[in-house]
C-alpha cells in the first residue's frame, strides 16, 4: 500500500475511535496539553513538540530530544440556564455559572538517547456542576463534583530506528462532594468521599521514516474505592454524621490510536 494511501486509512480509523470515545465516557477530560487542544488532538501523543505524551502515548517520550518540564493551565467557563416544568417549580428559573481551572504538569528526563523516564500530575476525568444556595433546585443539588488526579509514572525505550515503546504506572485519587438542601426542613446535607487506586498505561510507536510515524496506545479501567462522611445538619439541632460512607464508581480503558505524516 502506497504511503498516501495508508495515511487516509490511519486518519479514518483515528476519528471513529475519537467518536466512539467520546460517546463512552462523557465526562473524560484531555485537556494535558494546549498544543494539542488546538490541533484537535491529531496526532496526540507521536507529535514530539511537547511533554503531554507522557499522558496520552508514553512511547512518543522518545521523541523529546531534550529532558523538560512543562506547565498547563486551563480555564473552563460552565454557564447553563434552568427552567422548572412541573409543580412546584414551574414557571421558576435559575442558573449556573462559574470558572473551574484545569491544571496539569509534566516532568521528563532522557538518561540517555534510547531511555526516557517521566512524571505526568494531571485530571483525566472530573465533573462538577454549582448552584447558588437559595435556588429553587437546591433540594436536589447544590454542588456536585467529582475530582480524579493521575500520577503518572513512565519510562520510554527506543528499539531502534523504528520502534519505541512505553509503559505507565499511575496512581490515582479520586475526590467526590455533593450538597443539597432538606426539603421544607432548613437543614442541610453535605456528601463527601476520597480514595486512591492504581491503574497503568502501555504505548508503541512505530516510524516508517522521519515524516510518518503511527502510535497506539491502552489506558487500563481503574476501580475507585472511596470513602468519607455523609453529614445532616438542621438550624439549632445536633449534626448527624455517618462515617460509614462508601462510592465505588469505575472508569472506563481507553485505547488511542494516532497518526502522523509531514507533508
Amino acid at each position: 500500500m502506497k504511503t498516501s494511501k495508508l495515511i487516509k486509512v490511519a486518519v479514518a480509523i483515528a476519528v471513529a475511535l475519537h467518536i466512539t470515545n467520546a460517546k463512552a465516557a462523557s465526562y473524560q477530560l484531555n485537556d494535558y496539553s494546549v498544543t494539542n487542544l488546538g490541533r484537535s488532538y491529531a496526532g496526540v501523543g507521536i507529535m514530539g513538540d511537547d511533554y503531554s505524551a507522557i499522558a496520552y502515548n508514553p512511547a512518543g517520550m522518545t521523541l523529546m530530544k531534550r529532558s523538560g518540564v512543562q506547565q498547563v493551565f486551563n480555564m473552563v467557563n460552565v454557564k447553563s440556564d434552568v427552567e422548572g416544568i412541573q409543580a412546584p417549580y414551574a414557571g421558576q428559573k435559575g442558573k449556573m455559572d462559574f470558572w473551574q481551572a484545569v491544571p496539569a504538569g509534566f516532568g521528563q528526563y532522557n538518561v540517555n538517547d534510547k531511555l526516557s523516564l517521566g512524571l505526568g500530575i494531571y485530571a483525566p476525568f472530573g465533573l462538577k456542576t454549582k448552584y447558588k444556595a437559595g435556588w429553587f433546585g437546591s433540594d436536589a443539588a447544590i454542588l456536585s463534583k467529582l475530582d480524579i488526579v493521575d500520577f503518572n509514572f513512565s519510562a520510554a525505550y527506543k528499539l531502534n530506528e523504528h520502534w519505541s515503546i512505553g509503559a505507565s504506572a499511575i496512581l490515582r485519587y479520586i475526590y467526590g462532594r455533593m450538597t443539597q438542601t432538606v426539603a421544607g426542613h432548613n437543614g442541610h446535607l453535605n456528601f463527601n468521599v476520597d480514595g486512591w487506586s492504581q491503574t497503568g498505561a502501555l504505548g508503541v510507536m512505530y516510524e516508517v521514516d522521519d515524516n510518518t510515524r503511527f502510535g497506539l496506545s491502552y489506558r487500563l479501567r481503574s476501580a475507585q474505592r472511596a470513602n468519607g462522611t455523609f453529614k445532616m445538619v438542621y438550624p439549632g439541632g445536633t449534626p448527624a454524621v455517618f462515617s460509614d460512607v462508601h462510592a465505588n464508581p469505575d472508569l472506563p480503558e481507553t485505547v488511542t490510536f494516532s497518526a502522523y505524516h509531514r507533508y
